[in-house]
C-alpha cells in the first residue's frame, strides 16, 4: 500500500501534508461469470444496434459469457460467425456491455463454440 500525500496550503503558511487516502498501487484482476439476464441484456441492445436481418444471421447462438479483468469473452456458433462478430461489432459490444456490466471493457475476445471444453 502506498500513502497519497495531499498538499494544503493554510493561509499563506507552509504547505502541510498530511495522509489523503490509502490505496493498492497494483491493481487486481476481477473475473466475474455473466447471469443469464446480462447476457440477455446485451443481446438485447446489441439487437437494437444492428437491426432483426444481421442479428439473426450473426448474433443467433451467441453467449456473452464471462468477464476477466477489461476482457469479455462471447462464444459464437463457429469460427466465422466469430471473426465476423469481433471485426464489425468489437467496438459496439464493448460499449454496451460496459454500460450493462457497470464496469469498463475494453477487449472483446469473441471465440467458436468448438474451442469451448
Amino acid at each position: 500500500m502506498a500513502v497519497r500525500l495531499l498538499s494544503r496550503i493554510t493561509s499563506g503558511a507552509n504547505a502541510l501534508l498530511e495522509p489523503a487516502c490509502f490505496h493498492a498501487t497494483t491493481s487486481y484482476l476481477e473475473r466475474m461469470q455473466l447471469s443469464d439476464v446480462h447476457d440477455h441484456a446485451i443481446q438485447a441492445r446489441m439487437a437494437l444496434i444492428v437491426g432483426a436481418r444481421i442479428f439473426d444471421r450473426l448474433f443467433a447462438g451467441v453467449r456473452f459469457d464471462e468477464v476477466d479483468g477489461d476482457i469479455l469473452f462471447v462464444y459464437a456458433k463457429n469460427e466465422d460467425t466469430a471473426a465476423k462478430i469481433e471485426h464489425e461489432f468489437a467496438l459496439h459490444i464493448s460499449i454496451v456491455a460496459s454500460k450493462i456490466l457497470e464496469c469498463e471493457i475494453n477487449i472483446v475476445m469473441v471465440l467458436p463454440r468448438q474451442l469451448v471444453s
